[in-house]
């Protein structure tokens, strides 16, 4: 057989030069954005990621945010997975989305597709 190596996909929020990432479309602009949340006042997550629609309406810390978007890496018996890896940035400042293209021969398993939904209310 033939076999072919990707690179890893990586896209940062809160970052420089992000314009126009999110959609391929060009629907949603946004950029330097992270998400966060608070204790006493939880803030919605939605978003859809490589196709794969993700929404929380508790989210509290970005630490949450992680922990539920990693929830979608892999795929289900009733749903695709993202193959997307979500990691708190070094200096703790947003998320590094990773997709390793370990998983999947679709093209929406080799790289990362993000798009922020009108609900979200989890990011700026």
């Amino acid at each position: 057989g033939i076999w072919v190596s990707y690179a890893d996909a990586k896209f940062s929020t809160a970052g420089e030069g992000n314009n126009g990432v999110f959609d391929p479309n060009q629907k949603v602009l946004q950029d330097r954005v992270i998400f966060w949340g608070h204790e006493q006042k939880p803030t919605t997550l939605d978003i859809t990621l490589n196709g794969v629609h993700i929404q929380n309406t508790s989210i509290k810390s970005l630490d949450e945010a992680i922990a539920y978007i990693n929830t979608f890496t892999a795929p289900t018996d009733t749903r695709d997975g993202t193959g997307v890896k979500a990691v708190k940035k070094a200096d703790g400042s947003g998320i590094d989305f990773i997709n390793d293209n370990a998983d999947g021969t679709t093209d929406n398993m080799k790289n990362i597709d993000l798009q922020v939904n009108p609900q979200n209310s989890a990011g700026e």
